[in-house]
């Protein structure tokens, strides 16, 4: 189908004409992103094999890719082996709302069956938003040329009740409309037990034993509108609703010695409420393609929580906290689109507001701020084929101008502006060749909320330092460099790349001593400059008659300042290998195991200094699937087999290199089985 997309626009002007022309013309804008040569796409094909529900789920398997999260159920993108804070995640090529305290975006919240392809950016570029150092991960929503389906699923976690899943799809065409129009429900379990164990200075001993059973419940709706008018222009409208509740109840039981000294218990109620509305109107002009996009993206949140502790006395203290969050992006986009040449300017407005009560009292730290922001954005790439390869020449500016608010009065702005280049290249080598490269700058400007003077007093020690706000930050600034080798022969394939990111000015939470006021306190703060590197290595091949293997390495090599912690997080080496069994029947069964090595963070203070271990986990999943003559498919999974588990361990010392304290921790995740039913008509 593809192939269409490589034909001259002239050539296709002589042979097609009307709505055909603007058909043509679209996909060439579609798979502009496609065809560059550091992307790669995970197709919908890829995606569903196990049964899945979520897009975390599918996306946890997939070569190069490193979740994190729970064991066996991880949902924060880590692109490049670094922080979830520097992976990037768009949606059509938009950012989304609702990001996370380190502007992660929870993956689990896609339900799977809204998902076209993924497209992995390794490097930035112009035509999106040049905020991902890692590597940015754009989820390309399906349309109204889906097919009509529907999906039946039932889920059980060990140890409890089988859950009910599923979505329903149809799509439909009435002259020169034609849409979609989608239903998607899902009720999951995530339960998972920790325990904690600690030994002080003086040898006493205490331990925390943690349980949570979490249910999940959400629907989804999705509609997918295009109209095709007389003068080869059309408009098209993606609307999406999504109502997620999560109740969670955590009991938290700690021991000193072998008596009980303290029980807590949480429950609390989450309702995360998101709503898209995207729209573009298109037109033909020669060879080129004009579009006007625009796309509001809401998304609210609001948490219940009730918090008790009983000491070994019997005596009660009760805690409540009320959060309500809501986050609004507008986005206004004009784009001119040839084979070539991609020109655009974009204004996009975000909004932001945050309200915490403690025991009905309202928070009076950075909570209590509304944030407006917005960004201009103008951008244009060339491609460029030569006889000595294929060039991608590419430019965004970007202009940032943020305010924070305070009982309606302006309290804080900042502004300020950068220029991003990008430059890639692909050269064929013969005999199925490939050598690609790419260089890029890309830009994270440091979160508004860490911004604005806040103060939010503790007890000023070293343990519970005071906390604020730095109106001083100043944007972590990266360069980064990407080169690979690329084999393919018909259905084998080799790849062998590397990437190296150049960090400057990176932030990190920061605890020193204020001298002026004897107390200490922390706040974000720009800090040495860092380095990551690292290497890898993807292979598909059949490995003998009906079995296929995949099989992906990475090691990533992460150097920063000792007071740069949070820039070293992650797993030195993370590997995936899959299994497939393909017979010419209607018969498919496969394997994947996942490995994740040893992360290791260091802190440094003032008085003390912690190293922070966690130790290699694995995961393993298998699927069997039939399909029908008619298409429909059936599949049975196993996910988490191997009861995936997560062990840390963290070691404090003080300033002589005596140990003060030592902590381990143990979590684990129970497995879960999947039936899934699907059926086109």
């Amino acid at each position: 189908m593809l192939s269409v997309l490589f034909l001259s626009s002239a050539s296709l002007m002589s042979v097609v004409d009307g709505h055909e022309v603007m058909t043509v013309l679209g996909k060439q804008q579609e798979y502009q992103l496609t065809q560059q040569p550091d992307v790669r796409v995970i197709s919908r094909d890829d995606l569903v094999r196990y049964g899945d529900q979520s897009l975390a789920e599918a996306l946890s398997r997939q070569p190069g890719i490193l979740l994190s999260g729970p064991p066996g159920k991880g949902k924060d993108l880590r692109l490049k082996g670094l922080d979830k804070g520097y992976s990037q995640i768009l949606i059509n090529g938009k950012p989304v709302p609702g990001n996370g305290e380190k502007r992660e975006f929870d993956l689990s919240s896609i339900p799977l069956a809204w998902v076209e392809r993924v497209e992995v950016l390794h490097a930035s570029d112009a035509t999106v938003s040049g905020a991902g150092i890692g590597g940015t991960l754009n989820i390309v929503l399906k349309d109204h040329r889906s097919n009509s389906e529907v999906q039946l699923s039932a889920r059980r976690l060990d140890g409890n009740d089988v859950l009910p899943a599923g979505s329903l799809s149809h799509a439909f065409q009435l002259d020169q409309l034609s849409g979609r129009v989608g239903i998607d429900y899902l009720e999951g379990d995530a339960d998972k037990f920790k325990l904690k164990q600690s030994i002080n200075a003086k040898g006493e001993q205490s331990a925390t034993e943690e349980n949570e059973d979490r249910t999940d419940k959400r629907t989804a709706l999705t509609t997918d509108l295009q109209y095709n008018f007389a003068d080869d222009s059309q408009f098209k409208v993606q609307g999406r609703y999504s109502k997620k509740n999560e109740a969670k109840d955590k009991t938290n039981v700690t021991y000193k010695l072998t008596a009980i000294d303290k029980t807590t218990v949480e429950l609390e109620d989450k309702d995360n409420v998101a709503q898209w509305f995207d729209s573009s109107y298109s037109r033909a002009l020669g060879e080129a393609l004009i579009s006007l996009e625009t796309s509001y993206r809401d998304q609210q949140e609001d948490k219940n929580k009730l918090k008790t502790e009983t000491d070994s006395k019997g005596k009660e203290k009760r805690d409540t906290e009320l959060e309500e969050k809501r986050e609004q992006l507008r986005t206004v986009g004009l784009k001119y689109g040839a084979k070539e040449l991609q020109l655009g300017v974009e204004q996009q407005w975000r909004n932001r507001y945050r309200l915490k009560y403690k025991n009905d009292v309202l928070s009076g730290n950075k909570d209590s701020y509304d944030f407006d922001e917005q960004q201009l954005s103008l951008y244009g790439r060339y491609n460029l084929k030569t006889d000595f390869g294929k060039w991608s020449m590419g430019l965004r500016a970007e202009k940032q101008q943020r305010d924070a608010f305070l009982n309606e009065q302006d309290f804080s702005s900042d502004s300020g502006w950068d220029l991003l280049p990008n430059l890639k290249y692909q050269l064929g080598l013969g005999n199925g060749f490939q050598l690609r490269a790419s260089g890029s700058r890309t830009v994270r400007w440091p979160k508004f909320d860490d911004m604005v003077p806040f103060v939010e007093s503790k007890s000023g020690t070293l343990t519970d330092p005071d906390k604020m706000g730095n109106p001083d930050l100043q944007p972590e600034q990266a360069w980064g460099a990407d080169l690979a080798l690329v084999w393919r022969e018909e259905q084998k394939e080799l790849e062998i790349y590397a990437n190296k990111r150049w960090v400057d000015d990176l932030i990190i939470s920061n605890t020193a001593l204020d001298e002026v006021s004897g107390r200490y306190v922390q706040k974000p703060t720009n800090l040495e400059s860092g380095q990551t590197q690292g290497w890898g290595s993807r292979v598909a091949v059949p490995l003998i008659s009906e079995f296929w293997v995949a099989v992906s390495v990475d090691w990533q090599q992460i150097d920063a300042s000792s007071s740069g912690s949070e820039f070293k997080q992650v797993p030195q080496m993370y590997g995936k290998m899959t299994l497939d069994w393909r017979p010419e029947t209607s018969w498919q069964a496969g394997l994947s195991l996942g490995f994740q090595d040893k992360t290791e963070k260091t802190e440094l203070t003032a008085t003390q200094k912690s190293i922070e271990m966690e130790k290699a986990m694995t995961t393993l999943d298998a699927y069997v699937s039939y399909q029908f003559e008619n298409g429909a498919r059936v599949n049975l999974s196993a996910l988490g087999l191997n009861d995936p588990e997560k062990r840390k361990t963290k070691s404090t010392y003080n300033l002589a290199g005596a140990i003060t304290q030592q902590d381990s921790e143990w979590e684990q995740s129970a497995r879960e089985w999947v039936l899934n039913v699907s059926m086109p008509f």
